[in-house]
């Protein structure tokens, strides 16, 4: 029989993304800090403490983030009141984290709600899609399924930005990072905030 009680990894997870909740939520633009997030630490933003969180709490905030740094062009969606849609292909490795840190939220007005998706058709009814571990063929074949579309693609994959991906999420001196390819998310119809690509390690243009 199963027990009615919460484990205490669900409650700690459901208290981190409270967390990352009002975070986010009190302090604007400020939840960039967290580009600085030393895992496993509590840095501080002025004089408020940062939360401790695992690796993937702090890069479902940045998921969530990204929604509100994003500009996304009005046929991107099926409508005024449709959802801003966070889609994950291949392996998940958020598990239920992303699903707390983002259920409830909203993004430029749009509620937001995360879907797995396992076929092409999916992969193009979201504006988010995080890109999970596969092999590079078929990491290679879901670009190019989404290709042009108003779509920004997030991975982990050391070859995604090199292989069209938009973002890529890393850990660079234990810390949360990411790299952006600008000439991909123009060619996705997708305008980044300058806020965003200040923080960003890497911006890969086309010449010209």
């Amino acid at each position: 029989m199963l027990s009615m009680q919460p484990s205490s990894e669900r409650r700690s997870a459901r208290r981190s993304a409270r967390k990352i909740g009002r975070l986010t939520r009190g302090c604007g633009i400020a939840w960039l800090a967290l580009a600085g997030f030393v895992l496993g630490h509590s840095p501080t933003l002025g004089d408020s403490p940062l939360p401790d969180l695992p690796e993937y709490e702090v890069k479902a905030a940045f998921i969530y983030n990204f929604a509100k740094f994003v500009e996304w062009p009005r046929e991107a969606f099926r409508g005024s009141d449709a959802d801003l849609r966070v889609g994950i292909v291949g392996k998940d490795p958020f598990g239920e984290i992303i699903d707390r840190v983002i259920d409830g939220k909203t993004a430029q007005g749009r509620a937001l709600a995360v879907h797995r998706v396992k076929d092409s058709e999916g992969r193009f009814q979201c504006q988010i899609l995080f890109v999970g571990k596969m092999p590079s063929r078929d990491l290679e074949a879901v670009l190019r399924a989404v290709d042009e579309r108003p779509i920004l693609t997030v991975s982990e994959s050391l070859a995604f930005i090199r292989a069209g991906g938009i973002v890529r999420l890393k850990i660079a001196n234990n810390k949360v990072r990411f790299e952006i390819n600008l000439d991909a998310a123009r060619k996705a119809g997708l305008r980044i905030s300058s806020d965003l690509l200040r923080l960003a390690d890497r911006i890969d243009e086309a010449p010209g």
